[in-house]
């Protein structure tokens, strides 16, 4: 049995009829996984943006990014997320690398897991 099949069943399948029940853990971290990766790719749009439409206020939104970043106040998930932000911003808003993004993937997943 692997973490994702449902216990005392073969193989994932239900009932004996064939069919693969889809494990449930799976289809929410994909979808977290496809909400995230959405949301990443108008952050990257709309940073682009702002920072040629409003330099300065870029300016203060990463400033105050940073100072969030660094607050012991702040949560470990939120601070992980402002500095995936902070590294859109050094890249341009151009997707980061892909080892990167893995790192941020995991360690986000662990952070929403254990929360």
């Amino acid at each position: 049995m692997t973490l994702l099949e449902p216990p005392n069943t073969p193989g994932g399948k239900e009932g004996g009829e064939g069919r693969a029940e889809p494990p449930k853990i799976s289809l929410l971290q994909s979808s977290k996984e496809r909400l995230r990766r959405r949301l990443e790719d108008k952050l990257q749009s709309m940073g682009r943006l702002l920072e040629e439409q409003l330099p300065q206020m870029m300016t203060e939104l990463l400033a105050a990014a940073r100072d969030k970043m660094l607050s012991p106040a702040e949560s470990q998930l939120t601070r992980s997320l402002l500095m995936e932000v902070i590294e859109l911003h050094a890249h341009r808003w151009s997707p980061l690398e892909a080892l990167t993004t893995q790192y941020y993937d995991r360690t986000i997943q662990k952070l929403t897991t254990t929360a």
